[in-house]
């Protein structure tokens, strides 16, 4: 009977023990659970609060196009006859997307021939342009007339590499960037670079900023804002320096928010 009530009695205390673990692990899962509410919440909340405070830009699409935003194949400075009389040819050009406050048109060359290239402004004008730019398409040939004032101050201003000093040299020129990595780096030796082989960088200046400002901003039919500037690039060079047997240059324009 004694063994009985000593077997009850341990039987009692285990049930107790196991109830007090039971009941432990519930309060230590609902504390668990409330952390990891409070935790999701506080998350949440930040989440929205960064959402209400943050405006993510998006990429915005900037292109250049030949003429009247025309495929840029159309910008052919391939065929330049040096026997001109003139002595330097105008070709229509346009930099156009969705809209923006400012951007970056740059000039890039080569300096194998000794060409002076000159950039400006530009108008389209179908009555009484001075410059002419012709394309083709299904229906035939198409010449539309831009303008723009010679007499003004060109946005580049570019010249062949010897009519620059050390000085002028040094600020449109650069090896590391030419000839290293994506980040500059580790660039080849210098003296494994044929000098004309160093390209020479012209940012587009006006207004003392080295940044262009859209002229005219429009809006489609879908509402969404767009511009389309347009330049004349004036390539022109001196008497006797440059014949058609002529070497090679690498020519680049780029545009970038």
């Amino acid at each position: 009977m004694e063994n009985q009530i000593h077997n009850m009695d341990n039987k009692s205390k285990m049930n107790n023990k196991v109830k007090k673990m039971y009941i432990s692990s519930i309060i230590a899962l609902i504390l668990a659970l409330t952390a990891l509410i409070g935790v999701t919440l506080a998350w949440f909340f930040n989440r929205r609060e960064l959402d209400t405070l943050t405006w993510i830009k998006t990429p915005t699409r900037l292109d250049i196009g030949s003429g009247n935003n025309h495929d840029i194949a159309y910008l052919d400075l391939g065929s330049i006859d040096a026997d001109t009389e003139s002595r330097e040819v105008e070709q229509v050009f346009c930099v156009y997307g969705e809209s923006v406050d400012i951007y970056s048109l740059q000039l890039a060359y080569t300096t194998n021939i000794a060409f002076y290239y000159d950039i400006y402004r530009a108008s389209y004008d179908p009555d009484n342009g001075n410059v002419e730019f012709t394309y083709t398409d299904n229906n035939g040939d198409h010449t539309e007339k831009f303008s723009y004032n010679p007499g003004s101050t060109p946005v580049i201003q570019a010249k062949p590499l010897n009519k620059m000093d050390a000085a002028e040299v040094a600020t449109h020129q650069s090896h590391a960037l030419s000839y290293g990595d994506d980040k500059g780096l580790n660039p080849v030796e210098t003296s494994k670079v044929q000098s004309n082989a160093e390209p020479l960088y012209w940012l587009a200046s006006e207004n003392g900023l080295n940044v262009m400002k859209p002229q005219e901003v429009k809006t489609d039919i879908t509402g969404s804002a767009y511009f389309c500037d347009y330049y004349v690039i004036k390539i022109h060079w001196d008497e006797e320096t440059v014949i058609n047997d002529k070497e090679t240059d690498m020519v680049y324009l780029t545009v970038s928010r």
